[in-house]
């Protein structure tokens, strides 16, 4: 489960931008697949996973270590729920997004435009990005006018992340919430989320 939550941060924190006190969130309803590149530990492993927005939501799915999960995300409220079926039992547990969870690639954090491209056939504006929290401490993202983050690379444009595929489009609302037949458990108190 750490893998899951480790990739949906990541995905997560690539698509919302912190404004000191309000969040700036994509502005448009979207679904993409995305590839994840995690050099986290000392071997280096892709990850696809699915991701949705609708009003400020964000969902994330795919398979991690043979076993399928869902992320439900609502940054404005704080609040993170893994979706797993744990040897047939279908839990729900819900974290909040403590102050250790910040939502990076903060405004201040843009830095220059340094140009301009297409990633799954969307335009988007690459940003010079200044953030402790990447590797090497800075990074480029690939962003729309709508505030969709398409693509990070490192400084040598090896990706981090990236959209393979990208459509906007409606979508329905029950995706964002637990679907019933799901035990909801909460996080205990004083364990944080994983970073």
């Amino acid at each position: 489960m750490k893998t899951l939550i480790a990739a949906s941060a990541a995905a997560l924190m690539s698509s919302t931008l912190a404004n000191a006190q309000e969040l700036r969130l994509p502005q448009s309803d979207f679904e993409m697949t995305l590839r994840i590149h995690d050099r986290s530990n000392d071997q280096e492993q892709e990850i696809e996973m699915e991701m949705r927005h609708r009003a400020g939501d964000f969902r994330m799915e795919g398979e991690f270590q043979g076993h399928s999960a869902i992320l439900l995300a609502s940054p404005a409220d704080r609040m993170l729920t893994v979706l797993a079926d744990m040897g047939g039992a279908r839990m729900a547990i819900q974290m909040p997004m403590d102050d250790d969870v910040t939502l990076p690639l903060a405004d201040e954090r843009f830095g220059e435009v340094v140009g301009s491209d297409r990633v799954a056939g969307e335009p988007c504006t690459i940003y010079r990005v200044e953030d402790e929290d990447i590797p090497g401490g800075e990074a480029l993202g690939c962003m729309t006018d709508d505030n969709i983050v398409l693509r990070v690379t490192d400084m040598d444009n090896v990706p981090m992340l990236v959209a393979t595929q990208f459509a906007r489009r409606a979508q329905d609302a029950s995706l964002f919430t637990v679907p019933a037949g799901y035990q909801i458990m909460q996080m205990p108190a004083g364990m944080s989320f994983p970073r």
